[in-house]
């Protein structure tokens, strides 16, 4: 099942009523047959908000923005790490297909995947 989403849709919400659903579409299931709910955009939303509300938190109170960023980022080191590791983790079935419309996001999606990863161990190199 796909689950498609308006740019102005409640993503939290629709989140929880699709693994809803799937939970109970999982009891109708025989034995051995499972469900599974991939690429949830809410959970990466969650991370980002975290994140986001911690550095304008943290910059309300530094006078150097920067310094106040990196800040904000280090007093959420869980929900920064799964931020990255879910960029990854949802780019990653372009890797998978072969048609030309996923060739060429392969570009863009590596980019995405190797900037979050760079960034984040270049944070942790510069502490």
């Amino acid at each position: 099942m796909e689950v498609l989403v308006g740019h102005k849709e409640n993503l939290i919400r629709i989140s929880e009523v699709v693994h809803q659903v799937i939970d109970d579409f999982r009891r109708q299931l025989p034995q051995g047959v499972e469900a599974t709910v991939w690429g949830d955009s809410a959970d990466y939303i969650d991370d980002a908000v975290v994140v986001g509300e911690s550095i304008f938190e943290q910059r309300k109170t530094d006078s150097d923005p920067i310094t106040g960023t990196e800040a904000g980022v280090a007093k959420v080191p869980v929900a920064t790490v799964f931020g990255v590791l879910t960029t990854v983790a949802a780019f990653f079935p372009m890797l998978l297909l072969d048609n030309p419309l996923a060739k060429a996001w392969r570009r863009i999606q590596g980019l995405a995947r190797r900037s979050s990863l760079r960034d984040l161990t270049w944070r942790q190199s510069v502490r």
